[in-house]
C-alpha cells in the first residue's frame, strides 16, 4: 500500500533497489486513495527492461511469477473513497 508518506521512496529509489534484485520478477504497488493497481515485471530475457502494467477498477491483476489472478474488486471489497480521510 502507498501512502502519501512513502510514495514518493516507494515509486522512486525503492523501486530502483527492487529492479536490482534478480530473483524479484514483479513489483505490485496498491492505492489506498483510489481503486488503482501498477505492477511492474521483469522482462523475460536477460538484461530486458522491466514493464509496467496500470490495473483500474473491473480489471485483474496477473501476477505470472506466482501464477495468481486477482481481481480489483476483491482487493478493494468494503472500501468507500468517497468517504473522507481520518487524520
Amino acid at each position: 500500500m502507498l501512502s502519501p508518506a512513502t510514495e514518493f521512496l516507494e515509486r522512486g529509489v525503492k523501486l530502483k533497489g527492487y529492479q536490482a534484485c534478480p530473483t524479484i520478477q514483479e513489483i505490485v504497488l496498491v492505492s489506498q486513495f483510489a481503486p488503482h493497481v501498477l505492477a511492474y515485471r521483469r522482462g523475460k530475457e536477460e538484461n530486458a527492461p522491466w514493464s509496467y502494467v496500470f490495473y483500474g477498477p473491473g480489471a485483474t491483476i496477473e501476477l505470472n511469477s506466482v501464477d495468481v489472478y486477482l481481481s480489483m474488486d476483491e482487493i478493494y471489497r468494503g472500501i468507500n473513497f468517497d468517504e473522507p480521510l481520518a487524520e
